[in-house]
């Protein structure tokens, strides 16, 4: 017999409704930068091993590869998360502005003609 259960997607992936922290986007970002930064040395060290030649060579770039997808596959779940944010943000703000510029046109003056 079938159900019709809902699937839910995974809480992370969704925005929340109440609004963030200012700082917590500026963290993030800073986080993500971090992160991309230490992969950025693990994989120089990567090829300084190479340059020593006292490791396996057929090994090197598999690690370079396993680091490589490591980065892509974090940053990839990290921004779908930044993304939604945005988005809303996006929206929020446009509401702000397009009330606001409302707000100023109701306050001109009439032009004589």
């Amino acid at each position: 017999m079938a159900t019709d259960k809902v699937k839910r997607s995974i809480p992370s992936a969704q925005t929340q409704r109440r609004r963030l922290n200012p700082q917590w986007k500026f963290q993030a970002y800073d986080l993500l930068n971090d992160l991309n930064r230490g992969f950025h040395i693990a994989l120089a060290s990567i090829d300084r091993m190479k340059r020593l030649g006292r490791f396996r060579r057929d090994y090197l770039p598999v690690f370079r590869g396993l680091a490589g997808e490591a980065q892509a596959a974090i940053n990839h779940h990290f921004l779908e998360i930044l993304q939604e944010i945005e988005k809303n943000d996006w929206y929020r703000f446009g509401k702000v502005r397009s009330a606001q510029e409302k707000h100023l046109k109701t306050q001109l003056p009439k032009r004589r003609t």
